[in-house]
């Protein structure tokens, strides 16, 4: 029996649906599971050498869970190949390509890692309200069709009044939305960000 894909096309309508309609995190990872088996997609270019896009939707789905074990914050965050090597390209004001030959590469650590950022709040003496950052390290990244997945894992930390800014890819595509499902002991939340809201709290 022949194996039905689902196209991209069909997969960021599901997602604008998700996030029109505000469906629970599970939906969200029902969605980004389709995208799995989806076959590869060459991207075109133009006579200039830019790069022609291939979806109306930009939007990247990841997940974020807290291993009481480490104290760490575990994230698997899914992007685009082709959006993510447009923003480096940008970014490094060079051409570049993504595969799976080479570890993280800096200049991809160098932008997540201005994009993804986790700080917690903390009491001051005087009764305000502080926010601490909270180191993340890029352990790895996979390529696997016309997706990229990024690995990130945080320093020791606490698990209460966590805020999250998710704005990889919102500096390249003005209608960037990044959805980020995340667990946190018994609490389960969907996040979602664009470049009106590029941080949540929890």
């Amino acid at each position: 029996m022949t194996r039905r894909y689902i196209t991209k096309p069909v997969w960021v309508i599901i997602v604008a649906i998700i996030t029109v309609c505000g469906l629970p995190s599970h939906a969200g990872r029902i969605a980004n599971d389709s995208l799995a088996d989806e076959p590869a997609i060459a991207q075109p270019v133009n006579q200039k050498g830019q790069y022609v896009n291939l979806h109306p939707f930009h939007t990247s789905i990841g997940d974020c869970h807290y291993n009481p074990k480490t104290k760490h914050l575990e994230f698997s965050i899914r992007l685009f190949t082709d959006d993510l090597e447009q923003a480096l390209t940008t970014f490094g004001k060079a051409p570049f390509v993504l595969d799976n030959k080479r570890p993280a590469e800096a200049l991809l650590t160098q932008y997540l890692l201005r994009h993804i950022k986790v700080s917690q709040q903390s009491a001051q003496q005087q009764g305000g309200v502080a926010s601490q950052p909270i180191n993340l390290s890029v352990i790895g990244k996979e390529a696997a069709n016309d997706v990229t997945w990024v690995y990130l894992e945080s320093a020791d930390c606490n698990p209460e009044g966590l805020i999250f800014r998710q704005s990889a890819l919102t500096d390249h595509f003005d209608d960037q939305q990044n959805i980020l499902n995340v667990e946190v002991g018994k609490q389960k939340r969907t996040l979602m960000f664009d470049v009106r809201h590029l941080e949540r709290g929890l």
